[in-house]
């Protein structure tokens, strides 16, 4: 099933700790903003021990001849499944490549801000330490467009091996028959960053890995085998190409039992119908159902898609946000003023109200603030609003103006006396940027503004 990337509104700077924020690009001549929203979520049936979580992501993206153009690193803490942020890129960018995870698999130290294509798709991860459930490489590549949506395929650079082991009648009837290690030969360690079934790298690097001491006990096997059903063992290994020589390092499994106190070990490979030839391809589940006998061991293998091929980076073109506001009032006084007077009881005094409706882009933040905050202050702020910061997200926000004393004139820098006013702004800071820009919120100067960017409020005497 696609997995439809409509990520709920949060506030970005505060959900997340940076320990990287590496960045190049070109200057701000012939550039565009799109918004990024990532989402590595597999079915929930086939995620195990947080393995749809990254903790890093680099996003390279290049010209039609491979020249970089920008990168982005970034990593947090803790792991997430999703994100989102606006770029601005050049026009020339036409193909972006994302790598997830690059921390955990020795990639940190050779990749740079300059790298171009084929350098970047040459290079060789290699897993130093064990895999982890929840840094496991990821990668993926599409051609970015001028404007529109654009979406990617993210896949995990590995397969997983869930190994389920049973018995027959004859062996486990009457006994106690438990796992003690399973050992899978051929876990694969480094693999290519070529997007695709890429293959295996020059020079491939296995091992042998054991899961000891697990004291699984052994049943029958049921009718049906789902992902709710806890394996012996679990592995995960880059991806597996048998090559054209007999000393090759197929993946095999090695399963230690103990029956009745008195071991038994059986061996098996991991093939199936579609891979006979013992492949481990990316992105792959092979739940290998090992039934265990007196006089041997059979194999079956479940191959499950990982369903990331569903998953999508989405991008919006940040110039089509839209962003509505108006008074819920009508104006105070007949010159068509926007009005407020002071009230000793907040509750009872006569203030400006707005509503505000921002639908796009998703994970901006926009912020309303007053010109003359001495005079004048927000009494209400609220329905989608948090700490004065509008959140977007298509649900109406309201504000109040109010002022704060009592009505007196004041001098203006020619010494003339007027009204105390204060000028309301609507402000956007774009995900990922520390800027915040001005809105068009008055393109019909309504009111006496004489700003569109402005509503101009006035206070007057009670």
């Amino acid at each position: 099933m696609k997995h439809a990337l409509k990520i709920g509104i949060w506030l970005l700077a505060a959900l997340t700790v940076f320990s990287c924020q590496k960045e190049r690009g070109a200057g701000a001549v012939g550039e565009r903003d799109l918004f990024v929203s990532l989402d590595t979520r597999a079915a929930d049936e086939n995620v195990a021990q947080n393995d749809n979580l990254f903790r890093s992501l680099v996003f390279y993206f290049f010209t039609d001849d491979g020249t970089n153009s920008k990168t982005v690193f970034r990593s947090f803490t803790p792991g997430r499944d999703t994100y989102e942020e606006v770029f601005r890129l050049p026009v020339e960018a036409t193909r972006a490549v994302v790598i997830a995870n690059y921390e955990d698999s020795d990639l940190e130290r050779t990749l740079s801000l300059t790298m171009n294509y084929d350098e970047l798709t040459s290079l060789v991860a290699t897993k130093l330490l064990d895999f982890q459930p929840d840094q496991l490489l990821m990668l993926g590549e599409a051609a970015v467009p001028q404007s529109g949506a654009m979406s990617i395929e993210l896949v995990r650079l590995v397969a997983r091996v869930d190994v389920h082991v049973f018995g027959t009648p004859e062996l486990v009837t009457g006994r106690s028959v438990k796992v003690r290690s399973v050992q899978l030969a051929g876990q694969v360690l480094n693999t290519t960053m070529r997007p695709g079934d890429a293959g295996m790298p020059a020079a491939p690097v296995t091992r042998t890995r054991t899961k000891d001491e697990l004291d699984y006990t052994v049943g029958v096997r049921p009718s049906e085998v789902t992902a709710a059903t806890a394996p012996a063992a679990r592995f995960y290994s880059f991806q597996y190409v048998p090559g054209t020589t007999a000393a090759d390092d197929v993946p095999e499994l090695t399963v230690v039992l103990d029956v009745d106190g008195m071991e038994m070990t059986r061996t098996c490979r991991i093939a199936d119908a579609a891979h006979p030839d013992c492949k481990l391809l990316r992105n792959t589940i092979y739940r290998v159902l090992a039934e265990v006998k007196s006089s041997g061991i059979s194999v079956s293998v479940d191959v499950l898609d990982w369903q990331t091929e569903e998953s999508d980076i989405e991008w919006g073109d940040v110039s089509t946000a839209t962003f509505e506001c108006g008074p819920m009032t009508p104006p105070s006084t007949a010159d068509g003023e926007l009005t407020v007077v002071y009230d000793q009881i907040p509750g009872d005094a006569r203030m400006q109200s707005f509503e505000f409706y921002i639908t796009a882009p998703v994970g901006a933040l926009w912020n309303a603030s007053l010109t003359n905050s001495t005079d004048f202050a927000f009494s209400d702020i609220n329905g989608g609003v948090q700490n004065g910061v509008v959140v977007a997200g298509g649900q109406p926000a309201y504000i109040r103006v109010m002022a704060t004393s009592p009505y007196r004139q004041v001098q203006g820098a020619d010494g003339s006396m007027t009204d105390p006013s204060t000028r309301l702004v609507i402000s956007l800071q774009k995900a990922g940027s520390s800027d915040f820009e001005a809105l068009l919120i008055n393109p019909d100067l309504l009111y006496g503004s004489t700003d569109a960017h402005v509503y101009q409020i006035v206070q007057k005497e009670q």
